[in-house]
């Protein structure tokens, strides 16, 4: 008989001593380390011409993030970090440390002074490309056969532009999760004037991070600023500057990210038709359209650049869809915000906000169509709070979930008291005015359920339980719900005062019933099928247009066809951790 063995996951019992606790000077080391094994990384990308080496420092950012702005350190030690870092890695002569030196503290300013001092008396001058110490290699198959991990090379100060706008997006989010929202501006403003300066193409990924934040700073500027409205149309000029720079310089991502900040400030000012006509008009060369991915026949709006991320095609369908649901095009905005909720990372804590938000948007718009949400959109992770499949829900989202039992009752007392309960949340979310509209879809929900329990019934009746004020309400309710096709087969007869089926069958006992109707007569199913087609195709288009393939100019320098595994290995580590890792953009 197997014996089983019990395991004790308690380190005390099973004699094991707990790691050591990391000291201050230890921490700061290992920091400026691998700031350090990322600026080596930035430098092989600008010599290899390989953007993959960027994409890998990115996804190590939000580590080195937490580590800058953790609670327990001091804005002085997270300063005197920084200046570590900016030291270790960027040549005297760079401009990254023109930007800092204002925006440090004076016990950190002072030291990288000192640093500074000490660079320049012990690493001989170099500049540029051989600062770094990396080899460049003499030709693509040596490239690719002695490929080996990067390590701290002894030199490791670099004047390259790519590793100063590096140091200075790390400064960036430090001063911003640490309130300091003006020296987090004035060091984006500078970098985004040496980005336009520098205007080489390994600076795009970077650059589209420093765009977000800096249009992430300017949106807090405006909204302390006493004359709001101007502030963010002054904003807006210079973020649509950019954009059509980005899109000159076929500068994809930083392109997208502008585009969906300039969408944000429009939406949030209440500008809906200025945005829906930019959203019209700004078609980049060589970009594609999100209408067959969002389900619309008529092939959508224009899109995003083709080079873009997925977390900003996210943004996109979510503007895109609140314009539509304003615009009382409840299909489309429905399509994209469906859309967006489908592509956004699931089971990101940074994305969680983002999706509570487009979820409530969507639940709201299906409402308006007529259609009842189902019960497992409030019981999602995001939705619950981190709990999937409970049925505890925020304050916030049991508002939302009342309405919609609200309207599925077609009660409009019960609506109206709802609707004041929660108002509050609703304001606060901006869909107040989507509310409001709702009143319609009550009263179309309750004629739906009484044409269904009667074949005919007095409109006195009707307006008493629908709750409205008068028969003639009543009658031209009933009216408007037949040419809107939301009850099919009644007629209102308006000498007796009846709604009733026009083709009912009386029985022996007196009864009346109604035929019921044949659904496959109508276009219900084929508009069905081409909905789940056009769906179907446009997630295969979106699976090819998102794979990788080699390069060719690489593969041809293979011998009889022969692929280097391990090669295949790490780009296979790095996409999935790139599928891992997404919505840290979020």
């Amino acid at each position: 008989m197997p014996t089983t063995t019990t395991v004790n996951p308690d380190p005390v019992a099973m004699d094991v001593d707990p790691p050591a606790p990391v000291s201050a000077a230890d921490a700061s080391a290992l920091f400026v380390a691998d700031v350090t094994t990322h600026a080596a990384l930035l430098v092989r990308a600008v010599t290899l011409l390989e953007p993959r080496y960027v994409s890998r420092v990115l996804r190590a950012t939000p580590a080195l993030r937490k580590r800058l702005s953790a609670a327990h350190t001091s804005d002085a030690d997270a300063d005197a970090l920084l200046a570590r870092a900016a030291a270790a890695t960027a040549a005297k002569e760079s401009p990254i440390h023109a930007i800092l030196a204002p925006l440090l503290a004076p016990a950190a300013r002072d030291l990288l002074a000192s640093l500074l001092a000490d660079q320049q008396s012990s690493t001989s001058p170099a500049s540029g490309d051989d600062a770094m110490a990396v080899d460049p290699p003499t030709s693509p198959t040596t490239a690719t056969a002695t490929k080996k991990p990067v390590a701290a090379p002894v030199s490791t100060v670099s004047a390259l532009p790519e590793v100063a706008v590096y140091i200075g997006l790390l400064a960036v989010m430090m001063f911003y999760d640490r309130r300091r929202h003006d020296q987090a501006l004035a060091a984006a403003q500078a970098l985004v004037h040496e980005i336009q300066r520098a205007n080489t193409r390994t600076l795009d990924a970077l650059g589209a991070k420093i765009y977000f934040y800096y249009a992430l700073l300017l949106s807090h500027q405006t909204s302390s600023s006493a004359d709001g409205a101007a502030t963010a149309a002054g904003h807006r000029a210079k973020l649509l500057g950019l954009h059509r720079t980005a899109t000159l310089r076929n500068d994809d991502e930083s392109a997208a990210t502008l585009l969906n900040a300039v969408l944000a400030s429009l939406l949030d000012h209440k500008q809906v038709e200025q945005a829906a006509q930019l959203v019209a008009k700004a078609t980049p060369p060589g970009s594609v359209t999100v209408g067959a991915a969002a389900g619309s026949a008529d092939g959508g709006v224009p899109g995003l650049p083709a080079g873009a991320s997925n977390s900003q095609h996210v943004r996109y369908h979510y503007h895109v869809g609140r314009i539509a649901a304003v615009q009382l095009d409840y299909s489309r905005a429905h399509a994209h915000l469906q859309q967006a909720v489908r592509k956004a990372p699931a089971g990101h804590a940074a994305a969680a906000g983002f999706l509570v938000a487009a979820t409530k948007l969507d639940v709201l718009v299906q409402l308006l169509m007529g259609q009842v949400p189902e019960r497992a959109e409030f019981r999602a992770a995001h939705m619950t709070g981190g709990t999937s499949g409970g049925d505890r829900v925020p304050a916030g989202v049991e508002a939302y979930r009342q309405l919609v039992l609200a309207v599925r009752a077609g009660d409009l007392a019960r609506f109206a008291a709802v609707a004041a309960e929660g108002k509050p949340v609703f304001v606060a979310d901006g869909h107040w005015p989507l509310v409001r509209r709702l009143r319609h879809s009550v009263i179309k929900s309750g004629l739906r359920q009484l044409a269904a329990a009667y074949s005919a019934l007095p409109l006195r009746d009707v307006c008493t339980r629908l709750g409205l004020d008068a028969e003639e309400s009543a009658e031209y309710m009933v009216a408007k719900a037949v040419r809107d096709g939301v009850v099919t087969g009644v007629v209102v007869d308006h000498a007796a005062g009846v709604m009733a089926h026009h083709n009912q069958t009386v029985h022996s006992d007196g009864s009346a019933s109604t035929a019921a109707a044949d659904v496959y007569a109508t276009r219900e199913p084929h508009a069905a099928f081409h909905a789940r087609t056009a769906f179907a195709l446009a997630l295969h288009d979106a699976s090819v247009r998102a794979m990788r393939f080699p390069d060719k100019a690489r593969g041809a320098t293979k011998k009889d066809g022969f692929v280097d595994s391990e090669e295949v290995r790490e780009l296979e580590a790095e996409i999935q951790a790139a599928l891992e890792d997404e919505g840290d953009d979020f």
